[in-house]
């Protein structure tokens, strides 16, 4: 029968890394390269280990939106993070090429890939889904204004989820 061995923290540390470096490296025709070890590591990890943990196997999962951002979208050029606090109004094509990261040093790139990769639903960046999530509180709200309102609105959101389960019961 066929034996699994436990999973590694070391395979998360190349995994990330190699997603890290292909957001990280400037562009050129080569960076596709990154994704090549990926799916040989998945089916490493899908068939010869085990991670015996349903969040890790669905951190796992998520991690192929890398194949979107390697292979599909030129990030460097078009993924970019917007302030909320304030609108910079780019006056002409060479200030929004200042603007690229591709531009930028290699630890301004490191932390932009990690802000990238730590940003799932694209929150303060321009390809954030303004229509699909909830909108942004106003900006003259304060922070306990705002806690409030989302306590309520759990505590309303749970009262409506016990009651759609009494049946269960």
């Amino acid at each position: 029968m066929n034996q699994r061995h436990p999973f590694s923290g070391v395979l998360w540390l190349v995994y990330i890394s190699l997603v890290l470096l292909a957001l990280i490296v400037k562009l050129s025709p080569y960076c596709k390269l990154f994704f090549l070890p990926i799916p040989s590591l998945t089916v490493y990890i899908l068939f010869v280990t085990t991670t015996g943990d349903f969040n890790t196997d669905y951190i796992l999962g998520l991690f192929w939106f890398a194949l979107d951002y390697i292979l599909i979208t030129d990030v460097q050029r078009t993924l970019r993070q917007v302030s909320p606090t304030r609108t910079v109004a780019i006056k002409n094509k060479n200030e929004n090429e200042k603007e690229l990261i591709e531009h930028k040093s290699v630890w301004r790139r490191t932390r932009w890939a990690l802000a990238l990769l730590l940003s799932l639903r694209g929150v303060s960046w321009a390809h954030e889904p303004t229509t699909a999530l909830p909108a942004h509180p106003p900006a003259g709200t304060s922070r306990i204004t705002f806690i409030v309102r989302r306590l309520l609105t759990a505590f309303l959101l749970l009262i409506v989820h016990d009651a759609a389960n009494l049946h269960v019961r």
